[in-house]
């Protein structure tokens, strides 16, 4: 395990877009608009008509294989969360038809079918990037100093 360092909670930001918005890009934005340089996404909800999600589809270690999901149907969104580092958004989302529910890393391409409502905290006296792993050769959430 890798050691945490404490945060303050400073201000909470809540946001809901509309029909035909990108979820990714929002997301984006939203941080951009309101400074939100690290943070994390307490919540989110509400449902879309074209999902594009991506995860993990093996148990090989570090050699992860990853799956690509996209749908052209609508989905509720069960659950939105993430961490923002350094302006940089990582966010998964659950969703769900009647049948089943899905999950993954949120990818450009998800649009909003009715709203999507969001809340995210930004996050104070913490500085986080995403940063190089040799390991597991892609980049990882580091505290690189305070804020």
């Amino acid at each position: 395990m890798i050691s945490g360092k404490a945060s303050a909670v400073g201000e909470v930001i809540v946001a809901r877009l509309e029909h035909g918005e990108d979820l990714f890009e929002s997301l984006e934005k939203i941080c951009r608009e309101q400074d939100i340089r690290n943070g994390v996404i307490l919540t989110g909800f509400g449902s879309v008509g074209r999902s594009q999600l991506m995860g993990a589809s093996s148990t090989a270690y570090p050699e992860l294989e990853f799956y690509h999901d996209r749908r052209e149907e609508g989905l509720e969104i069960l659950a939105i969360s993430g961490v923002i580092a350094d302006y940089e958004v990582h966010a998964h989302m659950v969703l769900s038809n009647q049948d089943r529910a899905i999950g993954g890393h949120i990818e450009p391409g998800c649009r909003i079918l009715t709203l999507c409502e969001l809340v995210i905290a930004k996050l104070d006296g913490i500085q986080l990037k995403r940063l190089p792993d040799p390991k597991l050769k892609h980049r990882v959430l580091q505290v690189v100093a305070s804020a």
